[in-house]
């Protein structure tokens, strides 16, 4: 998520139709609440809201405004959403929340890919500050690391070769056996190399607009 300034959030969550109100109760459960709102300086006034449903006077809430179109059988597209946190207060029966901080997302300015990949480091200090590193199976790894789906533009170009050798009575399995062999771990090795030299060159950290691939 990228920190944006209060007044451009707030003035980007007047294109949503409602915001939803969360908080932890008194028992520490959280509790969220869809209400309209609207917008006054750098306050943010949500309600109705019914009185069971409102935090205490003085207490952090965050407010989140979110779009998101589905797509059938693709997915989804314009996502964007804006999130404000604030001390609030009860003006009636509406939560005035004081907003001081804010963070967001359009998808129409920042696509995914990259949204996705300028949240590394934070997700790794997040991991650093836990003390809990995931570790994925020595399969994943490997699938990973060689990119195995790719395989298939070696083996295509050495089994075409082979199919030319066996139209002209020229095939030895063996020698087919071993070419494949030596153009795959030519193949992996090149893979493997290219993943390790980008991240200890920094490449791959100052890359923030990758492909799918």
């Amino acid at each position: 998520m990228a920190t944006l300034q209060v007044d451009d959030a707030l003035a980007r969550s007047q294109a949503y139709p409602h915001g939803i109100l969360s908080f932890l109760d008194e028992e520490g459960y959280p509790v969220n609440v869809a209400a309209a709102f609207s917008v006054d300086g750098h306050a943010l006034r949500v309600g109705p809201v019914a009185s069971e449903q409102r935090p205490r006077p003085g207490q952090l809430v965050e407010v989140t405004f979110s779009h998101i179109r589905p797509q059938l059988g693709v997915g989804y597209d314009e996502r964007r959403y804006v999130n404000v946190w604030g001390a609030a207060a009860v003006d009636g029966d509406a939560v005035v929340v004081a907003v001081d901080r804010a963070t967001g997302w359009d998808e129409a300015e920042v696509p995914f890919l990259e949204y996705a990949e300028r949240g590394v480091p934070e997700g790794r200090a997040y991991i650093a500050e836990v003390g809990s590193t995931p570790e994925l199976s020595a399969w994943w790894k490997f699938f990973l690391a060689t990119r195995l789906p790719f395989l298939t533009a070696t083996l295509v170009p050495v089994g075409i070769g082979a199919g030319v050798a066996a139209r002209h009575g020229t095939f030895h399995g063996l020698w087919f056996a071993l070419a494949a062999i030596a153009a795959l771990s030519v193949h992996l090795g090149l893979n493997m190399a290219n993943d390790l030299f980008d991240d200890a060159s920094g490449a791959d950290a100052a890359n923030v607009t990758p492909t799918p691939f």
